[in-house]
C-alpha cells in the first residue's frame, strides 16, 4: 500500500472528515488491522481565502506547493488537497508536484457521468461558485452546473466561512441549506447537487433533501482509497 500526504487545515474539519473516511474505507477493503501510512502537512483556510479574494494565486500556487513538497519529503507516494477552493490552481500544481496528485473535481466529475446527470447545482464557498475551474471541467463531460443566485450565494460563502470553517453547525444554518438544495432542484432543474465545499458534508450528513447529493469528501476518499 501506497504512502498517502494530505495538504490539510483548509479547513481543519474537512481534514478530519479526510481522515476518517480514508481509515475507513481500508478498514472496510483490507480490514479492521491495517490502517494506511498518512501524513498531513496543515495549512490555514483563511491564508486560501485572503490570496484568492486578491487573486493571488501564483501566491496559492506556491503555497499549496511547499506543503505538498513538505509530504514529499516524508516520503508519501500519492498526495491530495483536502479542500475544494484551492482546486482552482490544481492544474499548475499537479505540473510542479513531486508526487502524484488526486483530484477532487475529476472523482466527482466522473461520479456524475456514471449517473447519467446533465445539469446539476453546485454549492461551495463564494470563489469555487463564481470560478469555472468546476463548470469547465463538467461542461467537458456534457454537463451544465448551475450556482445560486447572488443573494444566496454570497449566504451560502457566509454561512461557510463564519460557522463551518470553525466547526459550527446550527440546525438554523441546516435548515436555510436544505431550502436551498430543494428550491434550486424545483426551481432551476437540477438533477443532483454537489456539495462542493468539503465542510458542508458536516451540514447535510442525516438531513432528507429530494434532490440527490453529490458529496464530494465521499467521493475524493474513495478515488485516494483505490489510489493507494
Amino acid at each position: 500500500m501506497k504512502k498517502l500526504g494530505l495538504v490539510g487545515g483548509t479547513g481543519p474539519e474537512s481534514t478530519v472528515l479526510y481522515y476518517r473516511r480514508i481509515i475507513e474505507g481500508i478498514g472496510e477493503r483490507e480490514g479492521s488491522r491495517v490502517i494506511p501510512k498518512i501524513t498531513i502537512d496543515s495549512l490555514s483556510p483563511f491564508e486560501v481565502f485572503d490570496m484568492f479574494e486578491h487573486r493571488r494565486f501564483d501566491d496559492l500556487t506556491g503555497y499549496l506547493l511547499a506543503s505538498i513538497e513538505n509530504l514529499a519529503a516524508a516520503h508519501v507516494e500519492v498526495a491530495s488537497l483536502t479542500g475544494i477552493t484551492p482546486h482552482v490552481v490544481f492544474p499548475d500544481l499537479q505540473a510542479a508536484s513531486p508526487v502524484p496528485l488526486v483530484s477532487a473535481i475529476s472523482a466527482t466529475c466522473d461520479a456524475a457521468v456514471a449517473a447519467g446527470y446533465t445539469r446539476i447545482g453546485l454549492l461551495g464557498t463564494e470563489f469555487t461558485m463564481r470560478e469555472h475551474f468546476f463548470g469547465d471541467a463538467f461542461a467537458a463531460a456534457g454537463i451544465d452546473v448551475v450556482v445560486p443566485e447572488e443573494a444566496t450565494l454570497r449566504l451560502v460563502h457566509h454561512r461557510i466561512e463564519s460557522e463551518l470553517e470553525l466547526g459550527r453547525v446550527k440546525d438554523s444554518t441546516r435548515q436555510e441549506f436544505l431550502g436551498i438544495a430543494d428550491e434550486m432542484h424545483r426551481k432551476d432543474g437540477v438533477e443532483a447537487i454537489i456539495l462542493g465545499c468539503t465542510e458542508l458534508p458536516l451540514l447535510f450528513t442525516g438531513m432528507d433533501v429530494e434532490v440527490p447529493l453529490l458529496d464530494v469528501v465521499e467521493l475524493h476518499t474513495r478515488a485516494l482509497i483505490d489510489a493507494i
